[in-house]
């Protein structure tokens, strides 16, 4: 193999994305104007963050995939029902690893939250 040859496989290699260890702390349910579930996450250096996400369980939507995060598991559909018969709670305590994102809020403020999770 040339040297073009690796170069060009070096840019096509997947790299692992920088993650922080986490434990999930918390999932807070919230009502009112917009439900939404919140994930609580405690990083390794004590610093709290958080994911909010509609209570969906499509294939494609947050919660699925934080779900799917934590438990380190591509769900199926089968796996649906037994996650919506099953209480969140018990997910709690799980180590993760979490891929942190900054935002800016509506009003131009900047914040980090999660953006996906991983079994650790």
């Amino acid at each position: 193999m040339n040297k073009a040859d690796r170069i060009r496989l070096q840019g096509k290699r997947k790299k692992k994305p920088l993650c922080s260890k986490a434990v999930l702390e918390d999932i807070l349910e919230q009502t009112g104007d917009g439900e939404f579930i919140t994930f609580k996450f405690r990083l390794d250096n004590g610093q709290t963050v958080f994911r909010n996400a509609p209570p969906l369980l499509s294939s494609h939507s947050v919660t699925w995939k934080m779900i799917s995060g934590i438990l380190g598991a591509d769900l199926s559909l089968d796996y649906r029902q037994w996650i919506k018969a099953r209480n969140l709670r018990d997910l709690i305590g799980r180590k993760v690893l979490v891929r942190l994102a900054q935002k800016l809020n509506k009003n131009g403020n900047a914040y980090t939250h999660v953006e996906e999770v991983f079994p650790a």
